[in-house]
C-alpha cells in the first residue's frame, strides 16, 4: 500500500477539519499531515519520503497535481492513494468569499465574486510559480475553476479509484465517515474521536454559523448574490455532486 495519501477537495470544503481530526487520533508522527502548499522544514521532507504522509490539495486538474507533488516535494511519480471530499457548492463559495475578504484585506462585492482570479487570492507567490506553467498560464476565474476541478475528479478515470466524502456527512456521521479515512491512511481509528467540535480553519470577520452542514440555508439573506449565482451557473455542478 502507499505511504502517500492525497486529500484532494475544492478550498472551503473542509479539508483543515479532516485533517484536524487525523492528526489528533492517530499516534504522535504517525501521519505527517500537511497542505502540499506549505513550507516544510527538512525533517518534514525525510518524514514524506521515507514515513507516512497526507497531503491535501486544490489541485484542478491531474497535470497540476503532477506538478505540485515534483516541484514542491520532490516527490514526482510516486505511488498514491487519494480521497476526494466535497461539500455543498453554495457553502464552499460563501467559506471562501468570507475567507477572501478576511484573509486578502480587499473588499469585493459578492456579485462579482465568481469572477474573479482564482489563482490570485488563494496562493502565494512562490508556490504560483509553480502552478502557473505553461499548461495553467492563462486567467482562471473562481466559476472556472470550480467547474474544472467538477470535471476533473467526477469525470476522469483517476476519480474513479477515490475514497469519496462529503463534509456533510463527516459532521452527521463522523464514525462512519472518518472510518474511510483512517482504512485509507492504514491507521486504527479510536472510539470516539477526539475534536469533533473543534472549529480549524482560517476565517474572516463573518459572525455566520460555521462548520454546519447547509449551512448556507442560515445565511441566505446574507449573502443572496452569492447563493443565486451558484445555483443558477453552477446547477450542473451542483447536480453532479448531489446537492441538487
Amino acid at each position: 500500500m502507499p505511504d502517500l495519501a492525497l486529500l484532494c477537495s475544492f478550498p472551503r470544503s473542509g479539508s483543515n477539519f479532516l485533517q484536524n481530526i487525523v492528526r489528533l487520533n492517530t499516534r504522535p508522527r504517525a501521519v505527517l499531515c500537511s497542505s502540499i502548499y506549505g513550507y516544510s522544514s527538512q525533517n518534514a521532507q525525510e518524514q514524506a519520503r521515507t514515513g507516512k504522509a497526507f497531503f491535501k490539495t486544490h489541485a484542478c486538474d491531474q497535470a497540476q497535481l503532477d506538478t505540485e507533488l515534483a516541484q514542491l516535494w520532490n516527490m514526482g511519480g510516486r505511488a498514491y492513494r487519494h480521497i476526494l471530499l466535497v461539500r455543498d457548492p453554495r457553502d464552499v463559495m460563501i467559506s471562501l468569499y468570507d475567507y477572501i475578504l478576511g484573509h486578502r484585506g480587499v473588499r469585493l462585492a459578492p456579485e462579482h465574486f465568481l469572477d474573479t482570479d482564482f489563482y490570485w487570492y488563494l496562493f502565494k507567490p512562490d508556490v504560483l510559480t509553480v502552478l502557473r506553467d505553461e499548461n495553467h498560464a492563462r486567467p482562471l476565474t473562481v466559476l472556472e475553476a470550480y467547474r474544472l476541478w467538477v470535471r476533473t475528479w467526477f469525470g476522469g478515470k483517476g476519480a474513479q479509484a477515490c475514497c469519496r466524502l462529503s463534509y456533510e456527512h463527516l459532521l452527521e456521521q463522523p464514525q462512519q465517515g472518518f472510518a474511510q479515512v483512517f482504512d485509507v491512511l492504514a491507521q486504527p481509528m479510536p472510539d470516539p474521536l477526539s475534536g469533533l467540535s473543534e472549529l480549524v480553519a482560517q476565517y474572516g470577520e463573518s459572525q455566520r454559523l460555521r462548520g454546519k452542514a447547509q449551512g448556507w440555508r442560515l445565511a441566505e439573506d446574507l449573502y443572496r448574490p452569492i447563493i443565486e449565482q451558484v445555483e443558477s451557473r453552477l446547477a450542473e455542478e451542483i447536480r453532479i455532486l448531489g446537492y441538487a
